[in-house]
């Protein structure tokens, strides 16, 4: 089973569970917090944005692999710039009371644990190669 394959049940079941709760919220008033829906539709929005630079041969551009280490480089230095800006909302209390807040949690997560993967799927690429 590919990532990409993984990523597509994880990004479903998702749904699902939003559209459930979502349902839920209109059979009976405040059954599912709206911090809980704010923060599902988070998640999609990072799976969407994290699967677009993860697999850029869902892109339309087709690049060498000098261009796209470039241009992926500059996402993530970009990425961690808007995260870290959104993370300093958070020191306003008010922000911090909003349910809405809570679908941004992930999106600040995002590069980092994009940056993390890049750094484990190299390190696995560096010691299969090396056992040859």
């Amino acid at each position: 089973m590919t990532e990409a394959t993984i990523w597509k049940i994880v990004t479903w079941a998702l749904c699902f569970l939003l559209i459930g709760a979502l349902l839920l919220n209109l059979i009976a008033p405040i059954t599912v917090p709206p911090q809980v829906t704010s923060f599902l539709l988070g998640v999609l929005v990072s799976i969407a944005v994290g699967y677009s630079v993860v697999c850029p041969k869902s892109s339309v551009v087709m690049l060498d692999d000098k261009a796209e280490k470039t241009i992926r480089n500059k996402q993530y230095v970009a990425g961690v710039v808007i995260s870290s800006l959104l993370a300093l909302t958070f020191l306003s209390p008010a922000f911090r009371e909003a349910p809405s807040c809570w679908g941004l949690i992930p999106v600040i997560f995002l590069p980092f644990i994009l940056i993390v993967r890049e750094s484990v799927l190299n390190t696995i690429k560096n010691r299969s190669c090396d056992s040859i």
